[in-house]
């Protein structure tokens, strides 16, 4: 349960709504009266654990690997019902080695059944009629669970009789009969409308641009050492420009406490917010080594209490600030100087609920690596584990120094082009060079 494994659904939107045929081996058939199809019964379109997945965690139940979907449900979030159907069973209070912890059970058309359990609050009674996405309560740490995620089963009645599932009490895999489109975004929830996503620049520490030429930058990230001076240049020459100040750690200074670390920025801070500036991105890449972690922290955990009281305390001095959570450095773990991004970011989960904004970056290799969900297409990862957060691109690159510089520009324009196109996206900031 520790190792999440997000829902690659993307590729299977752009071929049906309709639900997929059941899996051989798991659901081999449907009985008659047909299949059910099922609404995702949060907002968050993530499984976290999946059907069958961690087999040696269920031997002592005597079921052949875990028994439902671990659908992403952040502590409060509203938990909807699947399908329409009626309440057959409410458990309102948490009993001793029931797993589920608070849970509701379900019955549906032609013999199916859904159970959702890891409710913090039920809201419907047993014996009440329901309709799909109606809601039934919220996410809760109730069960064998800390929070983070709600457990979903399927029942299909007669399943396990005839042999169409490996699992007793008629449990099947749900995961066939989910409507696997995303909910569109709610476009209001975002500043940044649809389309509007601005192209932006990495500006170097002292506040020079790294670029020259007659361009005409949206938006523009500068380093917390820019001066008033290289902020007012850019300020002339970009008159429009939305400007982000970039908070991060001097050398040397990993172990200083939120308090210790807001005090010695502050004077440079303020003449940030002098100069207008009121979106800041606290820290860079914390899953780094270089950049704190193993030092001022030994987990994404330990990061999120410290990065939530020092946006605390910046917020004293800026109350009207809009500070977000930073981008991580992609990829697996390296012993020593990289914790894997994923589970730094579960960890952090707490933190990155409460931020104003999300930083995300995105690096590739090759124009293929470009639309990878774990390297150039980080956002829409983020997107899904995030849907109602304004995200911004704090960088973004092709990593390989051997790419032309012209095939660089045209996948740059592309990757504008597709960031665009994904609601709730406030800029993208290049980085011009790999030593900018």
């Amino acid at each position: 349960m520790d190792k999440r494994i997000a829902f690659e659904a993307h590729e299977e939107n752009k071929k049906s709504q309709e639900p997929a045929q059941p899996r051989p081996g798991l659901t081999a058939g449907v009985l008659a009266g047909g299949a059910i199809q099922l609404a995702w019964p949060t907002e968050y379109r993530v499984i976290t654990q999946p059907f069958g997945a961690n087999p040696e965690l269920s031997l002592e139940s005597g079921l052949p690997g875990h028994e439902g979907l671990d659908i992403r449900a952040p502590i409060g979030v509203k938990v909807f019902a699947c399908a329409d159907g009626e309440v057959e069973a409410v458990q309102e209070r948490e009993t001793a080695g029931d797993p589920y912890g608070r849970w509701i059970r379900l019955r549906h058309s032609n013999g199916y059944r859904t159970l959702a359990g890891h409710l913090g609050k039920i809201s419907v009674n047993k014996g009440a009629k329901v309709k799909a996405r109606q809601v039934i309560g919220l996410a809760g740490p109730t069960g064998a669970t800390a929070g983070g995620h709600i457990h979903l089963s399927l029942m299909q009645e007669g399943a396990t009789a005839q042999g169409l599932t490996h699992y007793l009490d008629d449990i099947v895999d749900p995961t066939p009969f989910l409507l696997l489109a995303q909910a569109k975004p709610v476009e209001h929830l975002y500043p940044w409308p649809l389309g509007k996503c601005l192209a932006g620049l990495i500006a170097n520490g002292d506040g020079s641009l790294p670029i020259s030429g007659s361009g005409k930058w949206e938006a523009i990230k500068v380093d917390l050492q820019a001066g008033k001076e290289k902020i007012a240049l850019i300020r002339k020459t970009h008159q429009d420009a939305f400007l982000m100040g970039s908070l991060r750690l001097i050398p040397g200074t990993h172990q200083l406490t939120p308090r210790e670390w807001s005090a010695q920025i502050r004077p440079a801070l303020s003449k940030h917010i002098e100069a207008g500036i009121s979106f800041f991105e606290v820290l860079s890449k914390p899953n780094l080594s270089s950049q704190g972690c193993y030092q001022g922290w030994q987990s994404g955990g330990e990061f999120a209490r410290w990065w939530i009281d020092a946006v605390n305390l910046l917020r004293e001095i800026h109350p009207l600030g809009k500070f977000g959570f930073p981008a991580l450095a992609p990829g697996k773990q390296v012993v020593g100087q990289r914790m894997d991004a994923q589970a730094f970011m579960e960890e952090a989960d707490e933190a990155l609920l409460l931020a104003d904004w999300i930083g995300v970056a995105d690096h590739w290799s090759s124009s293929a690596e470009m639309g990878d969900e774990e390297l150039g297409a980080r956002h829409q990862w983020m997107r899904r584990w995030y849907p109602d957060k304004l995200l911004f691109i704090t960088e973004f690159a092709n990593v390989d120094a051997l790419t032309d510089p012209g095939s660089k520009d045209r996948e740059y324009t592309e990757f504008m082009q597709q960031v665009q196109a994904t609601p709730g996206i406030g800029a993208a900031f290049q980085r011009a060079s790999l030593s900018a």
